[in-house]
């Protein structure tokens, strides 16, 4: 389960919206690993810090799989008498982060400082709008 917060205050985060946001968390944990080597409940805290709340049960099988994808490798270190798995970026994931990098910031600046061009998924005018209007009018009518 994810957690957002706003201020201090937790509020969950719908399941459906969970998949938008492990998609921030993965490139999180890319960033993260590119400047050195993590671990689990190390990236738990850090994520928290960006107002996620991010349990076991929700990091590790992502930084499996990022693993598994050659995006990250692994190795286990004896921390405290303990073994502690962490992991460091591999040429592969850089090069996945740096194309990623380039796509949030090309989302930024279209959604949070509106330099985004005209986009063909928009109509133009209110033509194509009135269009789908007609049809979606015409088909309630033949359902009758």
């Amino acid at each position: 389960m994810l957690f957002s917060t706003i201020g201090r205050r937790y509020k969950c985060i719908a399941v459906a919206d969970q998949e938008l946001y492990s998609g921030l968390i993965r490139l999180h944990v890319l960033y993260h690993a590119a400047a050195g080597p993590i671990f689990g409940l190390g990236m738990i805290r850090e994520l928290s810090h960006h107002g996620y709340r991010v349990g076991p049960g929700t990091l590790y099988p992502i930084l499996h799989r990022l693993e598994s994808k050659k995006y990250l490798r692994a190795w286990e270190q004896i921390v405290e008498g303990k073994v502690r798995k962490c992991y460091a970026i591999t040429a592969r994931g850089r090069s996945a982060l740096k194309h990623a990098t380039e796509k949030v910031r090309e989302l930024y600046e279209e959604a949070v400082e509106g330099k985004g061009e005209p986009s063909p998924a928009h109509p133009q005018n209110g033509k194509v709008r009135r269009e789908m209007q007609t049809r979606g009018k015409v088909r309630h009518r033949n359902r009758r």
